[in-house]
């Protein structure tokens, strides 16, 4: 599964792109490498069971798969994004995928972080009955290993997004595409990343 949308992402699906219509088009250059993140960091994580007495390595899978996820995933959609057209396009593509980022990190916090929080405890408390006294401790934990982990993420993916916003113009300037208008998309690229990286950074 994981080769198959590797392969589909970097290959057929930006030739799919370039034969739809605006609409279409600019739904899907948002909307699919959202999709290809969460099935190749899945099927990487399905490669690597988690082993309770080796919870080490479970980690470091863990951080390979990120990074694996961020790196198609942002690749991908920065392609999208650069062969959408003219500036226009290409802008409306750059800020429909910053404001999805911001707006799943804000439902991170506000939403889903509290809500798998009380699903824990509820679970520490009634389905794990040997000792309910470490239910808000043993969720606070986890908790606090998820945080470390978004982090993790987010340093992943800031790191790869301006190497992406940097390579891909490049790729097509060297494709044949006009150096000047690639200059001003890189330029308004690293723009509306910076500005959606201070506003994602109030959460």
């Amino acid at each position: 599964m994981t080769k198959v949308a590797m392969y589909y992402s970097l290959v057929l699906f930006l030739k799919y792109l370039n034969s739809l219509a605006q609409a279409p088009r600019l739904a899907l250059s948002v909307v699919y490498p959202i999709v290809v993140r969460a099935a190749v960091f899945r099927g990487v994580k399905a490669a690597y069971p988690f082993d309770s007495d080796l919870a080490d390595v479970h980690l470091r899978n863990h951080q390979i798969a990120l990074v694996m996820t961020e790196l198609i995933g942002e690749f991908l959609a920065k392609q999208a994004a650069y062969i959408a057209g003219g500036l226009p396009q290409m802008a409306s593509v750059l800020i429909l995928q910053a404001c999805c980022e911001i707006a799943g990190m804000w439902a991170t916090h506000e939403i889903f972080g509290p809500a798998k929080a009380c699903a824990r405890r509820w679970w520490f408390r009634h389905i794990r009955t040997d000792d309910t006294s470490q239910a808000d401790p043993l969720t606070a934990e986890m908790s606090q290993r998820d945080l470390l982990l978004e982090a993790y993420m987010y340093d992943a993916r800031n790191s790869v997004e301006y190497l992406a916003h940097s390579c891909i113009p490049i790729c097509l300037v060297v494709t044949g595409a006009d150096p000047w208008m690639m200059f001003e998309a890189w330029a308004m690229g690293i723009g509306i990343e910076v500005v959606s990286d201070l506003v994602g950074s109030q959460w």
